[in-house]
């Protein structure tokens, strides 16, 4: 992870550099009548080919060096907002880089991220960068997750001449309906900058506050240096706009990681709970109990369930309150599946369950033969080994599947030891409750006379059966 922060991190600070110089407000240089062009990045050349510099320009400068150091955190935020989302494991990693580490702690319910950068950065600073992250995982009772964002930036020029101090917090909620649905994030975002050139300082700190999706409101300037401007309150607005931003990608990916079923765990009982080769046409409740993951309590809200396979589901595709009943009835034909799936959408969060059921193969009485030889035997499971027995003669039968096999037979017929061997084939009838069984080969007689061979087929007709336990 160290290394992709650092590469991703060195990719996207062009754009922190672009954030913190352009579209500030302008203002003169140095007895210069006009303002700066915006975008305009240290080193890049200005409108009369000359180059600016710190010392030439201490407010671009100040505010390059401030959007810098909130995107570096930045880019680290949205890296960390992935963690909950792909693993569910809890435990503590740290990993060292040569440019700073990263320390990720994940539990049950929240997960703590803190990215310490220092020494070179990109774009030609120096200094510290700190940044630290708590999110929950999951909703808490009253449908809230809570995310607090801070990053503390110590940074200066290449030459030296200019440095920057800015510390930056946001705390942030986003609220999840009954629906599992979340609203757009609410924040508070405070920012605080200084910035010294030339042996002079000028300071501001800022306020904001965001309410889902309106328009950010109630900017509040709670201090101010005497020689601070508009330029420097712009400044701030636009870490406060990156801080945000990074927040908001932390949200969308929890808002994924609620929605596949993190959060809440859905049980589904049925009773009767045998639910695998029951008889045609059985009927089941199902029991669908919602649980918060983080504290085991009630989820509530609703749960949805729907049919894929035969036969009915009551009710289906309707949202049924919590802890949700619902009946299901069997296909009335044999070696029939079907699969009720489940999904419980509450403030806590989601939850998914499926239940599958399968009808038994109808349970089957074979009796008949070929002229002397008659034999019967139940057929509980066409796919499962079976026997027809009679006139002193023994059938085993070995299927390839429920509707072919191969057989072989041995006994003594009216005095005679008979044998031998052949494949069958089994028709039902679309009910599968009737049908013939069909068993054609060579077989053997031993005779006084010598042992005699032929070939001939055995037919059985397929009548109900009591079930098989």
């Amino acid at each position: 992870m160290g290394s992709r922060c650092r590469l991703v991190g060195r990719g996207v600070l062009a754009l922190g550099l672009i954030a913190g110089a352009g579209g500030a407000v302008a203002q003169p240089v140095s007895g210069q009548g006009q303002p700066l062009r915006a975008p305009l990045m240290l080193g890049q050349d200005s409108r009369d080919g000359a180059v600016l510099r710190v010392s030439d320009a201490p407010d671009a400068a100040g505010e390059t060096l401030a959007g810098q150091g909130a995107v570096v955190s930045s880019v680290a935020g949205i890296l960390s907002g992935r963690i909950a989302g792909s693993s569910p494991d809890t435990g503590t990693s740290r990993t060292p880089g040569p440019d700073g580490t990263q320390t990720v702690d994940v539990t049950d319910r929240s997960v703590s991220v803190e990215i310490d950068q220092t020494g070179a950065l990109p774009g030609g600073a120096e200094g510290q960068v700190k940044t630290t992250i708590r999110y929950d995982k999951c909703p808490d009772a009253s449908g809230r997750i809570a995310i607090s964002f801070k990053s503390v930036s110590n940074l200066s020029g290449a030459g030296g001449g200019t440095t920057t101090r800015v510390t930056a917090v946001v705390d942030g909620t986003v609220q999840f309906n009954d629906d599992a649905r979340a609203a757009p994030l609410q924040a508070d975002t405070r920012v605080e900058q200084t910035i010294t050139s030339g042996g002079a300082s000028r300071s501001v700190d800022v306020s904001w506050t965001r309410l889902q999706d309106t328009a950010v409101r109630d900017q509040s300037v709670n201090a101010a240096s005497p020689n601070s401007g508009k330029a420097d309150v712009a400044s701030a607005d636009r870490i406060r706009a990156l801080m945000e931003l990074t927040a908001q990608k932390i949200m969308s990916d929890l808002e994924s990681y609620v929605e596949a079923g993190n959060c809440v765990t859905l049980t589904a009982e049925t009773t009767p709970a045998k639910r695998s080769k029951v008889p045609p046409s059985s009927s089941f409740e199902i029991l669908a109990r919602p649980r918060a993951k983080t504290d085991g309590q009630p989820a509530g809200g609703t749960v949805v369930a729907t049919l894929e396979g035969g036969a009915q589901l009551d009710p289906a595709g309707t949202r049924v309150q919590a802890d949700a009943r619902f009946t299901y009835t069997a296909p009335s034909a044999a070696n029939q599946k079907a699969t009720v799936k489940l999904v419980a959408r509450s403030k806590r969060g989601v939850g998914l369950a499926s239940v599958g059921f399968d009808t038994a193969g109808a349970a089957l009485f074979a009796s008949g033969g070929a002229d002397a030889y008659h034999g019967e035997g139940t057929i509980c499971d066409a796919s499962k080994p079976f026997v027809i027995a009679g006139s002193g003669v023994t059938n085993d039968f070995s299927p390839s599947d429920a509707t072919s096999g191969t057989y072989k037979y041995a006994g003594n017929l009216g005095g005679f030891a008979v044998w031998g061997e052949g494949t069958y084939t089994l028709t039902l009838s679309p009910d599968g409750t009737t049908g013939k069984l069909v068993a054609s080969g060579g077989g053997s007689v031993k005779t006084p006379m010598g042992t005699f061979r032929n070939e001939g087929s055995e037919i059985y007709q397929l009548t109900p059966a009591p079930p098989c336990d």
